[in-house]
């Protein structure tokens, strides 16, 4: 999970610029308050239009009220999340640096606005060199003297282990995935019930996440799924109790 947190009385609209970029796999929080400038109708559209995933949060006026709340939101969110997420915050207030000297080893960034941190990224990623393949020449340099027949029979030889591999591979990928399904199934029965919880809830929950752990962005849709069925008390409880075995 990718958060955004946005201290918007600081940055105000420049700071959602690049928003629309956003995948599912994103979170965007935004902190306002009484003194923040408004959001324009294009801005507002973008918002309620996007797919990723917004709460909006007025926090009362007070000296550093905001700064305040958005530092208490971020170690929520490390407690519930855990280091496996990353949390952006988008603000050009520099004391925001002592959250990530404090939570130094978790992934918080500090941006001016949310295209600045998708630059960095395509930056960072774009400086990853691709790994530097052999080169054979036209008179198949490299052969130890191999005959053309010698080549294909090799080939061929190749071929047929590399099926048989990934045949082999498909079937165990799929056991391990079973496995692993049944694995967590049991595992969230166990803790929901030693926690007390209705049977109802405990077979609900086993239920949902184990058809979709595995899934691309799976943490996510457990978590959003978990919510909404459960509303954000009682579905906050339940995630904290069971994500140790996501």
């Amino acid at each position: 999970m990718k958060y955004y947190l946005i201290d918007y009385e600081n940055v105000n609209a420049s700071g959602l610029d690049g928003i629309e970029k956003l995948s599912q796999e994103s979170r965007v929080v935004i902190f306002y308050t009484r003194n923040s400038n408004k959001i324009d109708l294009n801005m507002l559209n973008i918002l309620l239009n996007m797919e990723t995933d917004l709460t909006v949060v007025e926090v009362h006026h007070g000296k550093q009220a905001l700064d305040i709340q958005l530092a208490s939101y971020v170690g929520f969110l490390i407690g519930t999340e855990g280091p496996g997420s990353e949390y952006n915050i988008i603000s050009k207030d520099k004391g925001y640096r002592n959250i990530q000297d404090f939570w130094s080893d978790h992934a918080i960034n500090l941006f001016s606005s949310i295209r600045q941190a998708a630059r960095q990224k395509a930056s960072k990623e774009g400086g990853k060199k691709a790994p530097v393949r052999g080169k054979g020449n036209a008179a198949g340099e490299g052969s130890a003297g191999k005959s053309s027949g010698q080549k294909d029979q090799t080939a061929l030889k190749k071929t047929d282990s590399e099926g048989g591999q990934k045949k082999n591979s498909s079937e165990s990928g799929q056991k391990k995935a079973s496995d692993r399904r049944n694995e967590v199934n049991t595992d969230i029965q166990k803790i929901l019930s030693k926690a007390g919880c209705p049977g109802d809830l405990i077979n609900g929950t086993a239920s949902f996440v184990s058809r979709n752990i595995g899934q691309d962005g799976y943490k996510q849709i457990i978590y959003r799924g978990i919510i909404s069925e459960l509303g954000q008390k009682t579905g906050l409880e339940v995630y904290r109790l069971i994500k140790d075995v996501l």
